[in-house]
């Protein structure tokens, strides 16, 4: 297949059959010349008519994307290039791995030709990838992804629950210009959610005075010196 051309269409009868549209309709109009019925190449079963034919335009198709697609359409497998092949960091917990570029781009392009099934295999291999390497999404790969989807959408989740459940502090505090600000405000959001607030606020209001009102003559400078918006410190 050349991961070249723009226009794709896939099987409607759920086997996810995706092939170039001229193709198929090379393959269909030689089947019909010979007066036999067309299937899908891939699960013989009858192959929809031109009223259910699903087509899409895919203006901005990524080989590598494709590529994965394509081994896990035919062989139920999911492949990186050599040059995106995990690096054995398992002796300290760090984000912005580049293998995950290429599982991120697969995700968007399961997304446009919605498959689940294959946005969920995509899902199983990140957290593969995280489990023996130690490697987590940064925000280099996290930008695209906020950018191409909706507020709603599964990746953008699945990114902020690994971030609740795995970052260290140090990952936002050098970064955080580099993050996409919707992002760290899902992120707080979903931080919120997991803080478990106590009816009885005694406690607490206890902890905050003694940490930020107790504190003698030592008078710390707070306000800026000019109207610079950089937070330096």
């Amino acid at each position: 297949m050349d991961t070249c051309k723009k226009e794709i269409t896939f099987c409607a009868q759920g086997c996810g059959a995706n092939v170039h549209y001229d193709c198929m309709k090379r393959w269909k109009e030689q089947k019909l010349a010979n007066a036999e019925i067309v299937k899908c190449p891939l699960c013989r079963r009858i192959w929809p008519t031109e009223g259910g034919e699903q087509a899409l335009q895919c203006a901005d198709l990524d080989a590598d994307a494709f590529r994965i697609y394509y081994d896990w359409l035919y062989h139920r497998t999911i492949s990186l290039q050599e040059d995106e092949a995990p690096v054995d960091l398992t002796h300290r917990r760090t984000h912005g791995g580049k293998e995950f570029c290429g599982l991120l781009n697969a995700y968007l392009l399961g997304a446009q030709v919605q498959d689940k099934a294959f946005r969920t295999a995509i899902l199983r291999a990140f957290l593969e990838v995280m489990k023996e390497t130690n490697i987590y999404p940064g925000p280099y790969q996290i930008n695209p992804v906020y950018r191409k989807t909706k507020p709603s959408s599964g990746i953008r989740k699945f990114l902020v629950e690994v971030h609740v459940s795995f970052a260290e502090c140090g990952w936002i505090q050098e970064d955080r210009k580099r993050y996409p600000a919707v992002f760290l405000a899902d992120l707080s959001i979903a931080l919120l959610r997991t803080r478990n607030v106590a009816e009885n606020t005694g406690p607490q209001i206890a902890k905050l005075k003694d940490r930020f009102c107790n504190h003698g003559d030592d008078i710390v400078e707070e306000l800026r010196s000019d109207a610079s918006d950089s937070d330096s410190d």
